[in-house]
């Protein structure tokens, strides 16, 4: 499975910054590699660089919207697979979730994000998941994580039980050092 990620630089000041960067998520991904199989967005990618829950609410209903409608065609035109995170708006409040359409532009597998973190919960209001991410794309089996899962050790032994050939972990990290992320990436890896 050829896989492909794109990772723009984090919007510190939003506005016409998160703009930009979804505007780039798109053009990337409407570009890329033939023959590639799984595109995997960033955590946040209908809403880069908000950090308050107001805001948040309404670039997920309006520029946000728009940008998660094109991922459909995108997946159909370049015949592959896309994973993206988002933020949506649930019965139980907002939800951070990644989603994977298939090369037909079809949602195929969802999974809601199990460790939101402090900020997360309390100042943006993301409800947690309660089950584990796991699917299989042309006989590769695929879990999910979202950035924070990858300081439970316990949730990577859940996933390691479904037998994954892949786990696919969107994150945007801003404030984490690569290095402490590395080492958290490596441990979860002997994990599973």
């Amino acid at each position: 499975m050829k896989i492909a990620y794109i990772q723009p630089p984090y919007p510190f000041r939003g506005g016409a910054e998160t703009r930009d960067t979804m505007d780039f998520m798109l053009s990337e991904a409407k570009q890329a590699t033939a023959g590639t199989d799984l595109l995997v967005l960033p955590e946040y990618a209908n809403c880069p660089g908000i950090n308050e829950y107001g805001e948040m609410i309404r670039c997920v209903r309006e520029e946000g919207r728009s940008f998660m409608e094109q991922l459909p065609e995108i997946a159909r035109t370049q015949k592959m697979n896309i994973v993206v995170n988002a933020v949506r708006e649930s019965d139980r409040g907002l939800e951070n979730v990644s989603l994977l359409y298939n090369r037909e532009g079809m949602i195929q597998s969802e999974y809601v994000k199990t460790h939101p973190t402090l900020f997360e919960r309390e100042s943006l209001r993301i409800q947690p998941g309660h089950k584990p991410g796991f699917t299989i794309v042309e006989g590769c089996r695929i879990a999910f994580a979202t950035c924070f899962d990858l300081y439970f050790p316990e949730y990577f032994e859940c996933l390691a039980s479904m037998e994954p050939d892949l786990i696919v972990v969107p994150t945007y990290q801003r404030s984490e050092q690569a290095r402490v992320i590395r080492i958290q990436a490596s441990a979860r890896a002997m994990d599973t």
